[in-house]
């Protein structure tokens, strides 16, 4: 009963929608990954860490507890985030309702990767307000090649043109 361009129209605006929260939530991750950079560079820049060996704590110790410390703090953004997207359940589906649990797991696997990156590119740098915004840009440089590389994919019709009929 309605027409079909009104439907498209509707379909194009949720699409659009969702962009733009996937987005968001991958420049929030971006700039919430690199936060874990800035200690580690501070510690080694400024010595505590190397104290810190010398009194007896060992290595293992040392990077053990501070991802463990990483991880929980780590969990209650994503938790935060979860909540928000309960509050507003019917602008983003995909991550409330039974897929709660999932989104978690996600989430939780997605800082188990990128804390310990952040730790061995921190090495890289002398200064942390430095290597904090480079790793800003370099997790929205990876996080948006990775959502244009998705979008091409998933709107790629097969059979037609395009990547699909080259290559299949």
């Amino acid at each position: 009963w309605l027409s079909s361009s009104y439907q498209r129209r509707v379909r194009e605006a949720v699409v659009s929608t969702q962009s733009t929260g996937a987005f968001n939530v991958m420049f929030g991750f971006a700039f919430l990954a690199s936060s874990f950079v800035m200690p580690v560079v501070k510690e080694r820049v400024s010595g505590v860490r190397h104290l810190l060996m010398l009194s007896g704590l060992g290595p293992a110790v040392y990077w053990t507890s501070t991802l463990i410390w990483d991880l929980l703090n780590f969990l209650v953004p994503s938790v935060l985030m979860l909540v928000l997207f309960q509050c507003f359940a019917d602008n983003v589906k995909a991550f409330s309702g039974s897929n709660v649990f999932i989104v978690l797991l996600v989430e939780m696997l997605y800082g188990w990767a990128v804390i310990p990156l952040m730790y061995l590119l921190g090495h890289i740098f002398h200064n942390e307000v430095l290597a904090y915004t480079r790793l800003i840009t370099l997790n929205v440089l990876t996080g948006t090649m990775a959502s244009l590389v998705v979008f091409i994919l998933s709107t790629q019709s097969t059979g037609s043109s395009g990547i699909n009929a080259e290559y299949g």
